[in-house]
């Protein structure tokens, strides 16, 4: 037998053993449970940040955000609670691991939710050993509120989240820990130290089996690969070098307020810039340098176009539109046919699915974002009083129907915004767009001042499980980051999924799929 197969004979003992204990443990969530006396297992909880479930609890990958979030429970008595947490750290990076806080949340009347950070606490580093961080909460002004216990984890640390526990306890008890932050015994907890003496023993027998692995037959057998894999990690560490050392000279000579050459890499900005775009997002091929300034790639463009906008020699085309070509889609959208561009299949379709669940006729209508315009086509299609774009630079047009400016006009109102594929490059420069790691967030709260009382905007991103930047190319948006924090003022009339005819939208684990875009209508509120 090869010490692999020992390996994972030994990790699948050690797995149904765990399967075991946490049986006598385990309590199925609810949003229903009573905090009174309850755990909740991590790696059952929704995860923000790029994570995997290891030694029966979430594991980071490095990458800083909330590990752990949930379960929102509605607190319905005025009582003390203690809630503990347990975790340990594989390395130490920085000053503090992470945080543990208590997060609060209730909806109001104008149907937005607000928000209370009740509790919150640092942690440390616990050298692989497990330890509790334990919080002390008085749930007496918050009757009503659904409770959220949040795991946030720094960049490069790895953190295993186990469990959190809630235990109510005595006025008496509440007053001393909040003095002494000491921790709590939890009674009904009989296997409790089985069960961490039992992740340290698979934590440490894990760590030696995957050191001792090796496989010298395949470096004997094909030599060339041990060449080659030297040569890309050689080049991937010298770029990793060059990039912080880059990012290190800008930060000596950037000034805040200083404009920053566009475009850049990500890892090239200046560290106080940099480090911003890390906070809810996992960033990914930072080597990656998009440039979409100085022309337009046939693939982002509707057929229609190729004849109507004039080409670079590099194949590239120039963002120039006619009254003609406007026309001619405005006749296939009459018809409802798809003209819709390579990068972006049936988009022309998803949209006549949301503008027929809304009214167009006769409102005022602005797009965000446009290469082309194929909305705006549409929109004139659905006899729309006004079509305005909104887009970074000049864009010679000949015709009357559609109105470009930019940027945003805060002081006029509009019943409709439209804006497709655009909402996650704001502030990553890709389009000339001034560097901003907010700048979605604040082109969402723009849009929402520009709208009348009521009004309706149609956005379409692509999602996925985690948050994630690619390069300066997009951002790529998970389900609760969509709902409370990009839409946080909105309200979630209706979805358009993709591909189209879709019944639901699917937040793909492929954190590069970028076409996988649907269309959220959403009510100013």
């Amino acid at each position: 037998m090869t010490l692999k197969n020992i390996k994972l004979s030994v990790h699948s003992k050690l797995k149904k053993l765990a399967a075991r204990l946490m049986q006598l443990n385990s309590v199925v969530i609810t949003r229903d449970v009573d905090l009174s006396s309850h755990t909740f297992f991590c790696k059952d909880l929704p995860h923000e940040t790029i994570c995997h479930n290891s030694l029966g609890g979430a594991k980071s990958k490095g990458v800083s955000g909330f590990l752990v979030y949930g379960p929102y429970v509605e607190i319905l008595e005025a009582t003390t609670y203690a809630v503990e947490l347990s975790y340990l750290t594989a390395n130490k990076k920085g000053k503090y691991a992470g945080k543990f806080d208590i997060n609060l949340s209730k909806k109001n009347n104008e149907g937005t939710f607000d928000f209370v950070k009740a509790e919150e606490s640092l942690l440390n580093f616990t050298s692989t050993r497990i330890k509790n961080s334990t919080l002390y909460f008085d749930s007496s002004k918050y009757i009503g509120y659904k409770v959220e216990f949040r795991v946030f984890v720094e960049a490069g640390v790895d953190l295993y989240a186990f469990q959190i526990k809630t235990q109510k306890v005595s006025k008496s008890q509440y007053d001393q820990g909040k003095k002494d932050s000491m921790p709590f015994q939890i009674e009904h907890q009989n296997s409790s130290k089985d069960y961490r003496r039992l992740h340290y023993l698979i934590f440490r027998i894990n760590i030696l089996l995957t050191s001792l692995i090796t496989k010298p037959w395949v470096i004997i057998q094909y030599p060339h690969l041990l060449k080659k894999s030297f040569l890309q990690n050689r080049a991937k560490a010298f770029d990793k070098i060059y990039a912080r050392f880059i990012s290190w000279v800008s930060s000596i000579d950037y000034k805040n307020g200083e404009e920053i050459k566009l475009p850049i890499r990500l890892d090239h900005l200046p560290k106080q810039v940099k480090s911003q775009f890390y906070n809810n997002f996992e960033v990914i091929k930072t080597e990656l340098l998009c440039n979409d300034r100085d022309g337009i790639h046939p693939m982002q463009l509707p057929s229609v176009c190729f004849n109507h906008m004039p080409r670079y020699k590099n194949g590239l085309y120039q963002r120039v539109w006619t009254k003609d070509m406007v026309e001619e889609m405005k006749a296939l959208a009459i018809h409802r046919e798809d003209y819709s561009c390579e990068s972006y299949p049936e988009s022309v379709l998803q949209h006549y699915t949301a503008f027929d669940k809304i009214n167009v006729k006769g409102k005022r209508t602005m797009v965000v974002g446009s290469v082309s315009p194929w909305i705006e086509s549409i929109l004139l299609a659905y006899k729309a009083k006004e079509v305005l774009t909104v887009e970074y630079g000049h864009i010679p047009y000949n015709g009357e129907s559609i109105k470009i400016i930019d940027p945003l006009p805060l002081n006029e109102s509009y019943d409709i915004v439209c804006s497709f594929s655009s909402i996650e490059h704001n502030g990553l420069g890709r389009y000339g767009d001034p560097i901003d790691p907010m700048g979605d967030i604040c082109t969402m709260n723009e849009i929402f001042d520009v709208l009348v009382p009521g009004g309706i905007a149609l956005i379409g991103i692509p999602v996925c499980k985690k948050n994630v930047i690619v390069g300066n190319g997009h951002r790529t948006y998970s389900k609760y980051y969509t709902e409370y924090h990009l839409f946080k003022k909105f309200k979630i009339l209706d979805t358009v999924a993709y591909p189209f005819g879709a019944t639901e939208i699917n937040y793909t684990k492929n954190k590069l799929d970028w076409q996988n875009q649907p269309i959220f209508i959403l009510q100013k509120m």
